[in-house]
């Protein structure tokens, strides 16, 4: 039974979920479990299972996605490049391997519960395919994202973020008439050009006025905000994940010495 206690108001409905949410994370804090299990269960609390909290989806998905991004843009800053570059190479082959792997023995298996090919290789790339959010929140809260394992999984989730992007382009490309060969390619040289741009950025300006943007505390929360999500929305407007896009270009601005 859905138990309906909806809010009159965006405002009380977001409060009540941060207090619920608060609350939650408490209880996780108290028996040693980590905290993004507590706001999964969160989110099926105040969710339309439960609570219900409020009427408001648009509102509820605008702050959601803000909240991915905020978050990844926050664990991007603790990650410098050059430690990722360390293992880039290591990653690169666990990834695709793992990814092969797993999206195989995936296949196999929908095959012998009756799935067509096509089916049956989507559920194996599901299955070999983990969630960058929760690694990064999980190594980001035991403090353990400059250790080997931690580096080599951060770089190896990231691998498998690439390797989707690249499939549901071309699966997209594949299945809608109205996207051709040539708008995939556009889409992959457009996403290729403004990363370069926003590294180059990162590379060459931030260090000639660091002591610009740095000068004044509030000036540099604006501006780290705004580099994150604008770059974010950039990414979004051409049709890639912002909110992975935000996590690269907080890694580039993680190396800078006014990060922290």
């Amino acid at each position: 039974m859905v138990v309906i206690l909806a809010m009159d108001t965006v405002f009380s409905g977001l409060s009540l979920i941060i207090v619920i949410g608060a609350a939650v994370a408490l209880l996780m804090r108290l028996i040693g479990q980590p905290l993004i299990i507590g706001h999964i269960l969160t989110g099926i609390i105040v969710g339309p299972a439960v609570f219900h909290v409020t009427k408001s989806p648009d509102t509820l998905a605008l702050f959601s996605d803000l909240g991915i991004a905020l978050l990844l843009f926050i664990i991007g800053l603790g990650l410098n490049p050059q430690i990722l570059r360390e293992v880039s190479k290591t990653a690169t082959y666990v990834g695709v391997i793992q990814v092969g792997v797993i999206t195989a023995l995936g296949w196999v298996l929908g095959l012998a519960l009756g799935l067509s090919n096509t089916s049956a290789a989507f559920l194996g790339f599901s299955l070999a395919v983990s969630s960058t959010i929760i690694i990064l929140k999980m190594l980001s809260d035991k403090r353990e994202q400059a250790r080997l394992y931690g580096k080599i999984a951060i770089s190896v989730s990231l691998v498998q973020d690439l390797i989707a992007i690249v499939l549901v382009v071309v699966t997209s490309a594949g299945s809608s008439k109205s996207l051709a060969l040539g708008s995939t390619i556009a889409l992959a040289f457009k996403g290729g050009l403004l990363a370069l741009a926003i590294y180059w950025v990162s590379d060459r300006l931030f260090p000639r006025y660091g002591k610009l943007i740095s000068g004044s505390q509030e000036f540099l929360f604006l501006f780290a905000i705004a580099w994150g999500l604008g770059s974010a929305a950039l990414f979004q407007k051409i049709g890639l994940s912002s909110e992975i896009c935000a996590l690269l270009a907080c890694i580039c601005l993680a190396a800078q010495p006014y990060a922290q």
